[in-house]
């Protein structure tokens, strides 16, 4: 540890950075690494290592004036640094640390274990405290960054006999070290602090039952490129299956990468340690599954199973009849000295495991795919994979089928599955949807047609990053221009005139839409959005969809994106609209915020100033722009469609007729989805 011991009034409080704070850790229990000199491989001690006490529990007390302090512990395990005037009085406080080894039951578990001592805070003036306490705990694990599977988490608790809670991770970061600097904000008399590893795979390792069983829900997964990989958690006799279409992302082999499953053939099922493991085939209700071993017994050990030329077990599910949409599912007896361990299992194909598959270049580039798939995959690395969410029983009034859930307010997508009832996440929310997935095609449908018929327990589920990344892939194709975006709404009219009825469009409507899409003239293109605002507006209260709700209802495959977070992502990733979208959410002062932020776009724009472009252009006095900011200043409450039409004309004028720069083309694709998306608020 850099810091030293001495109390010097001058010295400052560190400030934590809030963009380092929100940076996740991963940790792996291993001994330090042991730094040898280049001569004769020998190591090179330090003085402190050679001549100093052994670490053991310590008890310091001080007293601390004014002008503040740092207090350090004998084994340089914890700093506590204390900032000038840090008391509403002048006085002495008394400070006492305690360093123990003795940890608290919150400490240990399946998913955490304590990596530092557990640290104990005393003031005798806690009340008169005024500014934060630093403190820095030096953990006993070493840190791997390059690994995501574990991350650090701070607890505090003000007796260990209450509980410990988690402190926000603004609040602490990571220093050179190992050394966690937890900003202790209204500290208390006693403040007891512990540093935990808490376990971020996909997995949950399985401590209270033996026996667990997961099902492969869908085909639609196992048409992508990817060879998904099955993680199951359980929590008692129930639960439900997390997995990833990548395992080159979660497993760390680039060759397990490569692969492909086609739905309809047979599948290997590999276990990573069958040895430790039974797998028993459950199939009953069905027939549509067979389970192939040498003995043909349902129960599935190490000696029934085929043995692969790589040294993996494994042993194949084939599908012989049914409907592409109908599961399979599989149960596991894991050991009892094994139960605290992971297990993962493979899908591959029916010539072998992944990294047991021909590597000829013809089929290593056919098995990669296009780089928009494997940057799909791989788009929301470090977002969560499985959440907590309740788990209910249900039934389908309308229609049987493949069932997801989506929450608009949420975002998640959570798996259900449909034979005898549903089951799935259940929000007290307004907009609710159950989104049934058949050859391909999506629809979506209201709450209404659900009924829940009884309610079991929260429960592990997979989120949107984490299960259902192949359905964002649309969006790695999308340019986020206006041409692109009115084609592709208008073609979808021409296309699915069943939507166009829907939304009030009869036949002559259609022809007139078909016209329109051949003529490029703004004029034309504004009316038609006019249209179709109109037609899905407050007239028709059965009509209250947007353009995405409408091709989405109507099955469009195309459509499969999150517009709420596309819609966000491309504010984001524009500086301009960052702030616009932070302080104002509604579409009315969204739009004010984009029209100032044109204005200041045309100012600071030096393209402007040459000779392709026309100088009215360049101007903030622009008449149609002009207009509008003074119907956006006159104080009457406008329709926030209103404005976005005409403020997406402004832009088609001052954008000018030649190519946009890309700061056109985000303001152009932000007017566009919110006009086509008005009915869902970010």
């Amino acid at each position: 540890m850099t810091t030293n011991s001495s109390a010097s009034g001058d010295r400052e409080s560190p400030v934590l950075s809030p963009r380092e704070a929100g940076e996740p850790f991963t940790y792996t229990p291993s001994v330090r690494p042991k730094k040898r000199s280049a001569k004769n491989g020998q190591r090179k001690k330090k003085k402190d290592e050679s001549n100093g006490p052994p670490c053991r529990p310590e008890f310091i007390s001080r007293e601390v004036g004014s002008d503040g302090g740092v207090i350090e512990t004998t084994c340089k395990d914890v700093v506590l640094h204390i900032p000038r005037n840090h008391s509403s009085e002048k006085g002495v406080q008394n400070v006492t640390v305690t360093v123990t080894t003795d940890r608290p039951p919150e400490a240990q578990g399946p998913q955490k274990v304590a990596v530092a001592p557990l640290v104990k805070v005393e003031l005798s003036e806690a009340k008169k405290v005024e500014k934060n306490i630093v403190v820095d705990i030096e953990m006993d694990t070493r840190i791997k960054d390059e690994e995501n599977s574990t991350h650090i988490a701070c607890l505090r608790s003000s007796s260990p006999a209450s509980g410990f809670e988690e402190v926000d991770r603004r609040l602490y970061r990571m220093l050179p070290g190992n050394i966690i600097r937890l900003l202790l904000q209204r500290p208390l008399q006693e403040n007891f602090i512990m540093v935990v590893a808490k376990t971020v795979k996909e997995y949950v390792w399985d401590t209270l039952e033996r026996k667990v069983t997961f099902a492969v829900f869908g085909p639609w997964v196992l048409q992508t490129s990817m060879v998904p990989v099955l993680f199951y958690s359980s929590h008692g006799r129930r639960g439900l299956l997390a997995w990833y279409d990548s395992l080159k992302e979660r497993m760390g082999s680039s060759s397990q990468a490569e692969g492909h499953v086609q739905w309809g053939e047979s599948y290997d099922l590999y276990v990573d340690k069958p040895q430790k493991l039974e797998v028993m085939a459950s199939l009953e209700k069905t027939s549509c599954w067979t389970v192939k071993d040498e003995n043909e017994q349902k129960i599935i050990s190490k000696e029934a199973v085929e043995k692969r030329w790589n040294g993996k077990h494994g042993f194949v599910v084939s599908k012989k009849s049914g409907k592409k949409t109908d599961p399979f599912a599989l149960t596991l007896n894991v050991k009892p000295e094994e139960k605290s361990r992971p297990f993962v299992f493979h899908v591959a194909t029916p010539a072998g495991p992944p990294d047991s598959a021909p590597t000829s270049p013809r089929l290593k580039r056919r098995r990669r795919g296009t780089p928009q798939r494997k940057l799909t995959a791989c788009q929301n690395a470090m977002a969560p994979s499985v959440i907590i969410c309740d788990v209910v029983k249900a039934k389908v009034t309308r229609r049987r089928s493949q069932w997801y859930q989506l929450d608009y307010d949420k975002g998640q997508l959570i798996p259900v599955l449909t034979n005898q009832g549903v089951f799935g996440h259940s929000e007290k929310v307004l907009k609710e949807y159950w989104v049934g997935y058949t050859d391909g095609r999506v629809g979506f449908f209201r709450r209404d047609d659900v009924e829940i018929v009884e309610g079991f327990r929260r429960e592990v589920c997979p989120t949107k990053d984490g299960l259902l990344r192949s359905l964002l892939e649309p969006c790695r194709h999308l340019k986020f221009n206006y041409n692109f975006i009115r084609q592709e709404v208008v073609s979808n009219l021409v296309k699915w005139p069943r939507f166009a009825r829907q939304v009030g469009f009869n036949e002559a409507d259609i022809e007139d839409i078909k016209v329109r899409h051949r003529d490029d003239s703004k004029e034309q293109v504004a009316a038609m959005m006019e249209d179709l605002r109109q037609r899905t507006g407050e007239g028709k209260p059965e009509l209250l969809m947007t353009v995405m709700e409408g091709l989405f209802r109507c099955g469009i495959p195309y459509k499969k994106v999150d517009c709420p977070h596309l819609a966000l992502k491309i504010l984001l990733d524009s500086v301009l609209y960052t702030v616009a979208l932070s302080t104002h959410p509604n579409y009315m002062k969204l739009g004010a915020e984009l029209g100032y932020n044109i204005i200041h776009l045309m100012r600071i724009n030096k393209q402007c100033k040459g000779a392709s472009r026309p100088e009215k252009a360049c101007q903030p006095e622009y008449t149609i722009l002009q207009e509008w900011q003074a119907q956006k200043w006159s104080g009457k409450r406008q329709d926030p469609v209103d404005m976005l039409q005409w403020l997406h004309i402004v832009v088609q004028e001052m954008g000018g007729e030649g190519n946009p720069n890309q700061e056109f083309r985000h303001i152009q694709g932000v007017i566009l989805f919110l006009l086509c998306y008005k009915r869902i608020p970010l």
